[in-house]
Formats: structure tokens, C-alpha cells, sequence
């Protein structure tokens, strides 16, 4: 890569991208917003079965709960 390139090339990131937090701001002031994550994807790294998802808590749970993430809030907080 010649020199000449590597000085054209800011060493700031603002300077190649634009600041769009006011932007994301009035966009929130304004209406609803919905942001989804990977959040299954890293749940299911976890390998977990239906004792882990049932804990201690719904071990006598009365129907499968293993898929529930959000029981996880419950029976496997640290996840």
C-alpha cells in the first residue's frame, strides 16, 4: 500500500462517519422503536436442557419449559 494512501485515511472514525446520536435522539422523542438482538443464538450456545431451563424453582413444573428464555431470567439469571 503506498504511504500516500495511509495519510489520505483518517485516523479518526467520526471523520469517515457521520455522528448520528442527535439523529437517533429525536428519532426516539418521536415514536416506538424495537431492537432485537442475538440473544437465542448465545442462549443456545449454552447447550441447556430441560433441568437447566426448570432450575430448582420449576423442577415440578407441570409441562416442558426448555425453550422459555425467558424463564431463564428466573432459573438461570448469570445466562
Amino acid at each position: 500500500m503506498s504511504s500516500d494512501l495511509l495519510t489520505t485515511i483518517p485516523s479518526n472514525p467520526a471523520e469517515i462517519r457521520p455522528d448520528l446520536t442527535e439523529h437517533l435522539r429525536g428519532a426516539l422523542a418521536t415514536r416506538m422503536h424495537f431492537l432485537d438482538g442475538a440473544m437465542g443464538t448465545m442462549i443456545q450456545r449454552f447447550g441447556l436442557d430441560e433441568p437447566d431451563y426448570r432450575g430448582a424453582r420449576f423442577a415440578d413444573w407441570g409441562q416442558d419449559v426448555k425453550g422459555n428464555n425467558d424463564l431463564l431470567s428466573l432459573t438461570q439469571p448469570a445466562i
